[in-house]
This record gives C-alpha cells, structure tokens and sequence, in this order.
C-alpha cells in the first residue's frame, strides 16, 4: 500500500490525517491529482471537496465542456460521490416492477397478392439513380436505396411484439466484402467480420429483433458520446415502463446510467476501466479469484471483480450480493455476484438473433450493397416471424422447426406458380410409348424365377444372349431388367 493509499484509508475511516502528506500545498508525489471526494484539509480547518476545482483525474479525463462552461456536473444525482460498500449481502436495490406487456401481437394484415406487395415492397428500388440525392448534398443519406424497406419493417417488428422486461442492445454484421462506404469490421464476430454495421434492440430471452439502426458516417451524438446515443435512440418510446437494459462495455458509461434511470430504464452492462466517473476502486488490480470490490453512487452500483479475468461491471438493477449458480459443464456450483448473473442471463439476446437469421440466411454473390442489406431485413424478418409463432399461446401441438417453417412461408408465397419450362429438340410425331410416361417400378420375380435383361440382350444385337439371367423385372412391361441404367434406359 503506498503512502497515498494510507492517506485516503485514514481520511474515509475518520482517524485524521496524520501522514507526511497532510500539510496545506503538499501534493502525493507520482499522482497528478487527488480522486474525487476525499476531503482536503484548509487553512481554516473546514473540508472542501475536490470536486469543487477544476482538475483532471490522472488518467487524463476531466471535466467535458458542458461542465467546465457552468462548473458543475451536467447530470443531477441524489449522491455526489462514490461510497464504498462493506456489507454486500444488506445492500439490497428496490425496484419498481415492470408496467408493460410482452409476447406476439397479431396484428391483421391485408389480403393482397405475394407478387403485388413484393411489387409495392421493391418499386423504391428500382426508381431512376438520378433521384438520388448527391454525395455532396444535405440531402445525402447513406441508405437512401433501402431506406423505405428499412423504416417499413422496423415499423412492422415493433408492432408485432411486446418487449419484455429485460431486452438487449449490441451490433451486428452484415456480410459483405465489396466497395461501399457502409462496409466496416469488426474482429470479435465469427460469422461475419466485413460488411454495414447494425445496432439492434433485442428481447434477451427469446431474441425478437425490435429495432434496428445503421451505423453511417455523420450519424446524430449528443454530449455523453455516440453510444449513448444509439441506446436513446433504440429506446425511443420504451421510456418509463421499469426495462432492464443490458449492454457491453461499448455502451455502459455513468451518463448512460445516470439518464436512463431518469426516464424509468434500468442498466446493467460491462464497463471500461478508464470511463468518466468512476471510481478510483474502479481501477485496482485485483489479484485473487473471487476478490470484490463495490461503490454506490445513489442508485448507481460499480462492481470490480476477478474472476479468470478482471470483470468491472455498472448497474442500476442488480446488488453485490453473492449467488450461487450451478455450471452446466462441470455440473458444480459457484459463487458470484447478482450482477454477473443478470448480465449473462440477459446479453445474449441479439445473438441469439444473429444466429438463427444466419443459419437459413439468402447467401449469394453481389457487388450491390444495398441487395444484401434489403434481404438480410428479410432474413431477420422471418426469424421474427418464426419467434412469433412458437411464442403463440394459441398453437396446438408440437411446433414446426425453423426450416420447415421457412419451407412452409415460401410455399405459401409461391403457391400454385409453376415456371414452364421449354422443351429441347424437334416435337414427337407419333404416340408416346406407355412405359415411357407411366410410372413403373423394380420389383423381385415371383417364385425365385430368373430372366434375361432385354437391356443386356438388345445391346448384343444376334439374340443369342448367352449372360447371367437375373432376379428382378419391370412386372407393367413384362420383362426382365437389371438394376440401374438398364432400368433406367428401357423407361427412358
């Protein structure tokens, strides 16, 4: 423990400052600053919060602009500083319960013709390019090809479905290699790794697809960052109803926190050690499994823990408490906080979509982008279709699988359509032979008897046929034949 860390042990626990470090206009050698709300002892004899100055933390963060121009912090909280939480098994949350509904709204639709609503569907598609607002233009928008099915199905998705209390946010990739300013990467996909970026608001337990959103360049942020903003924006019109949001450590921040549990959203995510706000605990290095380290700011709880790695996770739902959970693997229990246990239960929901649009998704070769974007939608929107029909409660017996639901959805769209097909060569004159338009078939001879093949024998042209004479005949044509080609030449 270094003299700076025995300094704020004394400070918090009340037995006064007695360390080298105490005196006014001394600072602690080798930290560029104090962490926020440890008292600094002044002239007078009265504590001040270091939060009242103007000054950087030593990772380099400090206050944003928003906060410099009025010299206070932008978000209002009942608690200003981080406390730490010594008894974690009595640091219960209290919730307000969830108001909404969740499960399939079935919504009627109307009776139009496959073809002439894929007419309707695809006719933005196929207007004339010089419509296009140019690339230098206000009016410029990346998704301009697809933007009608786009906002047609994100329209349709949220009203087919009652999201539940806990939903998910994460991105998605859509697979595509060519030339196009949509395209990036990410590495930690395995399906897809090149191609538009995705960000989709998902039911965490059955994996609905609720909204979707396209990452674009010069798309809208806000003060707190752009995943903040992607996450508001998702959220639109879910606000005040008690969710249980769960992110990844791309999204969870303390603004995003603080500001949904304002409009009635609970959070729970992963964070990054060095984001704005939190504690200095926060970045301890945790050396033995199962070591916790929690602080509470209001309703805010951080949690540092190790675990094979060192996991920091924020949460305005879940407490430090430890549960037991049993592994399915190992078929043992552990113990590990509430809030590990909410998080795993509830970050899996758009992967769970991701995999079963990938799994019958319409792969094909195209140098167009906006060709795989628009039939991806259609990909999600029958893995939507599909989580509908299983959560129906009004179904009867066992429910079909994924692939013949979607074989059963494409039969239902052909119909009785049937593609004629033309016929190679001149046109037969006479009447075609029986035993080549009736059904025939290979069956064993009677009473162990044998014949000849009258393939086998025709092909040797002076009728003395002196071969192997054979088990099985064409019983319609009276005659014998072996099996394979020879039954297959006769009928042909």
């Amino acid at each position: 423990m270094t003299k700076y860390d025995e300094y704020a042990t004394k400070n918090r626990a009340g037995t006064g400052s007695s360390s080298g470090f105490d005196q006014p206009g001394q600072r602690c050698p080798g930290r560029a600053t104090r962490p926020s709300g440890l008292p600094i002892q002044r002239h007078g004899g009265s504590d001040i919060d270091v939060s009242d100055f103007d000054v950087e933390s030593e990772t380099g963060s400090g206050l944003d602009e928003s906060e410099r121009a009025d010299g206070h912090d932008i978000t209002t909280s009942s608690a200003t500083t981080w406390e730490s939480v010594n008894d974690l098994d009595a640091n219960s949350v209290t919730l307000n319960s969830f108001t909404g509904t969740s499960g399939p709204v079935f919504n009627p639709v109307e009776d139009t013709e496959a073809v002439q609503y894929f007419d309707k569907f695809f006719a933005p598609l196929t207007e004339d390019r010089n419509k296009e607002p140019k690339r230098c233009s206000p009016e410029h928008d990346q998704i301009y090809k697809f933007r009608p099915v786009f906002d047609h199905l994100n329209a349709t998705w949220s009203q087919q479905y009652k999201l539940p209390c806990t939903i998910s946010i994460d991105e998605s990739i859509v697979g595509f290699k060519g030339r196009h300013n949509l395209v990036k990467y990410i590495r930690i996909k395995k399906h897809h790794q090149w191609g538009p970026k995705e960000y989709n608001l998902c039911d965490a337990k059955t994996g609905y697809c609720f909204r979707t959103l396209y990452h674009t360049s010069g798309m809208p942020t806000s003060v707190h960052g752009q995943p903040y903003k992607v996450c508001e924006t998702l959220m639109s019109g879910l606000f005040e109803r008690n969710h249980h949001l769960v992110v990844d450590n791309y999204y969870t921040s303390v603004p995003l926190c603080e500001e949904m549990l304002k409009k009635g959203v609970y959070v729970t995510g992963t964070v990054q050690a060095n984001r704005k706000g939190l504690p200095q605990e926060m970045k301890h290095k945790l050396k033995q499994k199962g070591d916790i380290i929690a602080c509470r700011k209001g309703g805010m709880l951080a949690i540092n823990w190790m675990d094979r790695k060192q996991v920091r996770l924020l949460t305005t739902h879940a407490s430090a408490k430890q549960v037991e959970v049993v592994r399915r693997r190992y078929g043992d229990t552990r113990t590990i906080p509430q809030v590990v246990q909410e998080y795993n239960a509830g970050m899996g929901g758009v992967n769970m979509s991701d995999q079963m649009t990938d799994a019958y998704a319409a792969e094909f070769r195209t140098v167009k982008c906006w060709k795989k974007v628009v039939f991806h939608l259609i990909d999600r929107t029958l893995t939507n279709a599909y989580i509908c029909y299983k959560e129906n409660s009004n179904k009867t017996g066992k429910p079909m699988t994924h692939h013949q639901f979607i074989i059963d959805v494409v039969e239902s769209l052909i119909g009785d359509y049937k593609e004629p097909r033309s016929q190679v060569g001149r046109p037969s004159i006479g009447t075609p032979v029986s035993r080549k338009t009736d059904r025939h078939f290979l069956e064993s001879i009677p009473d162990k008897k044998r014949k000849k093949c009258e393939v086998c024998a025709s092909n040797r042209g002076d009728g003395n046929y002196k071969g192997t004479r054979i088990t099985t005949w064409c019983k319609d044509c009276g005659v014998g034949l072996c099996r394979g080609d020879c039954f297959k030449k006769y009928h042909m």
